[in-house]
């Protein structure tokens, strides 16, 4: 509403998850500007190219997941656990969002209180860390161009 005229895509995987988004895009009235799409990350989305992607992907390592209290496994385990040290979806957010960033694209990606975890699989990435107006931490930014630069130096995929 903020935003006359933008176009959004909201991603779930998760099928329960989809159905409260589509919900809230009702409940909103936003139906004519936000469309639901279940897909796994950008599988769903192929030939979408956006100026913006805000992306929340699970980061809890899987150790950490079983330790979760009780009302955290309410959630899908996919929802919230990602590999060993949390960063398996990060990293192919990495990967593959320059493909659907616009020229001068760019992401937004929180991940939470992983970010030691980040820091660690990713030390030389050139994120910005966002200082949150109310608090919080764990978000970082960065542009397709620098994305672009800087993935050349990722492992390949096995």
């Amino acid at each position: 509403k903020l935003f006359p005229g933008c176009k959004v895509d909201a991603a779930e995987l998760d099928e329960s998850a989809l159905l409260v988004l589509s919900r809230n895009i009702e409940r909103h009235r936003c139906a004519g500007v936000v469309r639901a799409v279940q897909t796994d990350l950008f599988s769903n989305l192929q030939g979408e190219v956006y100026d913006l992607i805000v992306c929340n992907p699970p980061y809890v390592p899987e150790a950490e997941w079983a330790a979760l209290p009780p009302e955290y496994h309410h959630e899908p385990k996919l929802a919230l656990a990602a590999g060993a040290d949390g960063m398996d979806i990060v990293e192919r957010v990495l990967r593959e969002s320059p493909e659907h960033l616009s020229e001068n694209g760019v992401l937004i990606c929180e991940v939470g209180a992983a970010t030691e975890e980040f820091l660690a699989r990713f030390p030389d990435a050139p994120v910005i860390w966002a200082e949150l107006e109310h608090g919080g931490d764990g978000v970082f930014i960065i542009t397709r161009e620098e994305l672009l630069l800087w993935r050349k130096n990722l492992a390949p995929v096995n």
